[in-house]
């Protein structure tokens, strides 16, 4: 740590020198380049069969579209009762306000998912791109740094993890 000297406690944070970090992100460029569709290409194969078989699944979207229904149904009971004057405007307008949230909350998971599915195979997709097109230079280095590597860990066995956007993790060893 450049600040040991002013602490007690001796440091454990782990060293490691520029050109070794350079050498194992450019170790990485080079493996993801020649092995893009095996690696991305089988990823994404794998993540669109994998959401398939959730959507086939459909058990539990018709449980959440059967909640809606029965709460739009509890809603127009209630609306009944207003009529009627059975129960009062405020208790009325709380339960109202209570099932719309409700409702709004079942609708927007059900909403969720394809757009979840829909980011994470385009992350995987850029960074397949962008690795693809890595020519080695330090500038392309730094775009594929700016857009696909979300963060770096440095693991105390000198492995260093690139985490990719999409949720890809690679290891290279510094040696």
């Amino acid at each position: 740590c450049s600040y040991k000297d002013e602490f007690d406690v001796r440091c454990n944070n782990i060293s490691v020198y520029d050109a070794d970090m350079h050498q194992a992100f450019t170790a990485l460029c080079d493996k993801l380049r020649e092995n893009n569709n095996e690696i991305f290409g089988e990823c994404i194969k794998s993540l669109e069969k994998l959401f398939k078989a959730k959507e086939s699944r459909s058990e539990e979207l018709i449980a959440v579209l059967k909640m809606i229904a029965e709460l739009k149904e509890k809603k127009h009971r209630l609306s009944k009762l207003l009529t009627k004057h059975f129960i009062e405007p405020d208790k009325y307008s709380e339960q109202v306000f209570e099932i719309d949230n409700t409702i709004r909350r079942l609708n927007s998971s059900i909403q969720k998912e394809p757009a979840v599915k829909n980011q994470l195979i385009a992350d995987i997709e850029n960074s397949a791109r962008l690795f693809r097109g890595y020519d080695g230079s330090e500038d392309y280095q730094k775009s594929i740094l700016d857009s696909a590597i979300e963060h770096i860990v440095i693991c105390e066995d000198g492995r260093i993890r690139f985490m990719l956007s999409g949720g890809l993790e690679f290891t290279e060893r510094v040696k």
